[in-house]
């Protein structure tokens, strides 16, 4: 099974891989898991990430109408 793990802020990515023993990553960002898919990864393990990015992008497309009410 090829493992990826998105970590780096809660634990040390040299730490991550000696845990897991799966390729670490650092922390996930908008587009990462989608990458990991395409690259052959099927088990992938969030631990840290960076959602500021992506949560932008999610409250401007879906929340907004809901704000105009």
């Amino acid at each position: 099974m090829k493992t990826i793990v998105f970590a780096g802020t809660s634990i040390g990515l040299e730490e991550a891989g000696k845990l897991s023993g799966a390729t670490v990553h650092s922390p996930v960002k908008r587009g990462d898991v989608t990458q990991a898919v395409k690259q052959g990864y099927d088990l992938i393990g969030i631990i840290d990430g960076i959602f500021s990015t992506g949560l932008q992008s999610v409250t401007g497309k879906y929340w907004s109408p809901c704000a105009k009410i």
